[in-house]
């Protein structure tokens, strides 16, 4: 192993000033330790949104010549088309539309990626990574040894039981962060950036910590990262071997590619025709024969040796997440001895109790059913949410884990259920076409392993879960595609009219950001009544302001719902703004209310049917709905009263499978 990585170490490329937001994308949004009700999730979305519009804006005046059709342009407009259908009748419009213009930025990112030399934006983003993963390594041991509490560290989120999920309030997230923290330290040391002594010692702890995040999905990471770094030494083995193969000239070995004309009929040179631009990676270029009969490289002369570092370096790596995986009990005992005490169950150790989430499969059949019923176009962007608990009574005391599911925990059904085929196949496509380029003969190599490791971990991560339905992964995604070297197709669009749209849409979202922001720290104040009523006077009238701007329109709403009860007084205000909760986002107390609503409205049927959903998708939550219901002597409520006492009973003698298994 050292004699592979043991080389003197070697400067990297100047970093532009432009580039500097993707090394903060890759750390800050992932160290946000302030998160409240009622959306733990909005600054650290909220500063991956800002440093993102920065970096836009930073490469704004590099975005000259004709716009260039990328991958993640088509995903965005793809998105956009099948999203538009479900605009007219989804509850929270503005919200969706919140949620294209991420999508767009994310888009405009990547845009402004390739504008820039790919070499800096690769070392941007694993020195980013590397050093954002080693602040989490700290803030991870404050939480295992308990630190955080005795030493006052107000920046660290811990629950004062050990348990390990770093600034990321989620293991899951927190081992992915590691896992891309860990890929990039592996091409750190493979450029020779980082000597081998520190790989060594840095590796072990990622490894480590990734056992102690009892994440399963370590395990998925670990294999997947073993069969690329294998697929691609081998075939940069062949791909990386001279060969005497006639084509252009090289590259310049800055990164901003060639371009090439294609005619729109192959029979003829003349006529019109489109523009294909091809990235290609530093130094590198297709083989030619030199003047003086030898031979070129497809790729820089070192970078066979640089993957083989590199692969190296992941296989090590790897070799050490399963001896800690295996052994993690045993290093919990020898840190005892030392007067560490740990408790803490790997992730290998809780895929043997628990198999890996009974819960997804209901999820999954759900969307796959939401998708058969909106074939083409989806229910909409955030739409999967409201269907889920509609479909829920089916399943009732089959396995009930009582939260909403805003999401199916598949990105492939995801997809389907909520923007169908066409945004599913659109997304598809531009996932090829952003990644396989990687595995031509010209672009493999250390840099190739990088991103397709980054991806594998991001995409693997989504097919069991959602990280890239957080602003932070997002971007950090965002900057993969951008770094892609497919070939892209010059549209005749006048620059000045690109960038004054580019600039419209990211200062819409900066300013759009900022209010939520602002918002936002009244919000946590908010979230429980004042004991005074004048105050909370005061309070619904600031909501309804808030509310009354679409982007912010839906978490004014939610709020709101927790100043209104599910009495009959003002009826005629109240149950339409349950309604619109309810058909996108149908929490427990939202359900209740609206079944309460809709009986004091002479609505039975309807009634019986909000609360059937409640108890079927929260079992957990029946003692408290028994209760709300048992609070009111309204003869319209009796019916409730009579299916939530059932319920209650059940829950009371069997536990909350048998209380949904009530209403099945």
């Amino acid at each position: 192993m050292s004699s592979v990585l043991a080389a003197p170490l070697a400067a990297g490329p100047v970093l532009p000033l432009s580039a500097l937001p993707v090394a903060l994308l890759a750390i800050l949004p992932f160290l946000l330790w302030l998160r409240f009700a009622p959306d733990g999730d909005l600054l650290a979305n909220a500063l991956a949104l800002l440093l993102a519009v920065a970096l836009v804006l930073a490469c704004l005046p590099r975005m000259g010549g004709e716009l260039v059709l990328r991958p993640g342009l088509l995903a965005a407009a793809a998105l956009t088309l099948a999203a538009l259908p479900a605009l007219a009748g989804a509850p929270y419009p503005g919200v969706a539309l919140g949620q294209l213009a991420t999508v767009w930025l994310a888009a405009l990112a990547a845009q402004a990626v390739a504008t820039l030399p790919r070499g800096a934006v690769l070392a941007a983003l694993a020195w980013g990574l590397f050093a954002g993963g080693v602040l989490q390594l700290l803030i991870g041991a404050a939480q295992v040894f308990q630190l955080a509490q005795p030493w006052g560290l107000w920046f660290v989120v811990s629950d004062g039981l050990g348990t390990l999920f770093g600034n990321l309030a989620q293991r899951n997230q927190y081992a992915n962060y590691l896992t891309l923290a860990l890929v990039s330290l592996c091409w750190l040391v493979a450029r020779r950036r980082l000597p081998a002594w520190l790989f060594v010692l840095l590796a072990a702890l990622f490894a480590l910590f990734l056992a102690w995040s009892a994440s399963r999905l370590v395990i998925v990471f670990a294999l997947g990262l073993s069969l690329l770094a294998a697929g691609l030494y081998l075939a940069g083995r062949r791909a990386l071997t001279p060969a005497l193969t006639p084509g252009p000239s090289p590259a310049s070995g800055r990164g901003e590619g060639i371009v090439e004309y294609l005619p729109a009929d192959p029979s003829t040179a003349g006529g019109s025709g489109a523009c294909r631009v091809d990235r290609l990676p530093a130094g590198s270029g297709p083989t030619v024969p030199s003047p003086a009969g030898g031979r070129r490289w497809r790729a820089a002369p070192d970078e066979g040796s640089a993957l083989t570092r590199m692969a190296a370096a992941l296989g090590f790596a790897i070799v050490l997440i399963a001896l800690c995986q295996l052994f993690t009990s045993q290093i919990n005992a020898g840190l005892s001895l030392l007067g560490l005490p740990v408790d803490l169950q790997s992730g290998a150790g809780r895929f043997m109790d628990g198999g890996f989430g009974a819960r997804r499969w209901i999820e999954w059949q759900k969307a796959w059913q939401v998708f058969v019923a909106h074939p083409l176009t989806g229910v909409g962007l955030g739409g999967y949410a409201a269907q889920s608990v509609v479909l829920e009574p089916a399943f009732a005391g089959e396995w009930s884990e009582s939260w909403l599911f805003t999401h199916c925990h598949s990105i492939v059904l995801q997809l389907l259920a909520e923007t169908g085929l066409t945004g599913t196949l659109a997304v598809a496509v531009a996932l090829m076409w952003a990644f396989l380029p990687w595995f031509r003969r010209q672009n493999i190599g250390a840099d190739a392993l990088l991103v397709l490791g980054l991806a594998l971990v991001l995409l693997g991560h989504s097919l069991l879960e959602y990280p890239l339905w957080y602003a932070s992964f997002l971007m950090v995604f965002a900057v993969l595609v951008g770094v892609s070297p497919a070939a892209g197709w010059a549209l005749p669009v006048r620059a000045s009219l690109r960038r004054v749209g580019a600039l419209l849409l990211v200062l819409v979202i900066a300013g759009q950001t900022l209010i939520g922001v602002t918002h936002y720290f009244d919000w946590v104040k908010w979230v429980v009544p004042s004991s005074d009523a004048r105050e909370n006077k005061a309070r619904i009238e600031a909501l309804l302001v808030q509310g009354a701007n679409p982007s912010w329109s839906y978490d004014a709403d939610q709020l709101l719902s927790n100043y209104l009860g599910g009495d009959a007084a003002h009826l005629m205000l109240k149950q339409p703004l349950f309604e619109r909760l309810a058909a996108y986002r149908p929490y427990p107390a939202t359900l209740t209310k609206l079944a309460m609503l809709r009986a004091h409205a002479g609505d039975a049927a309807g009634a019986r049917d909000a609360l059937r959903r409640a108890v079927a998708a929260y079992p957990a939550t029946v003692p408290g709905i028994a209760e709300t219901l048992a609070q009111e002597k309204a003869p319209a409520l009796a019916p409730l009263q009579a299916m939530a006492a059932r319920a209650h009973e059940a829950y009371q003698q069997h536990g909350p499978l048998a209380a949904a298994r009530t209403v099945r």
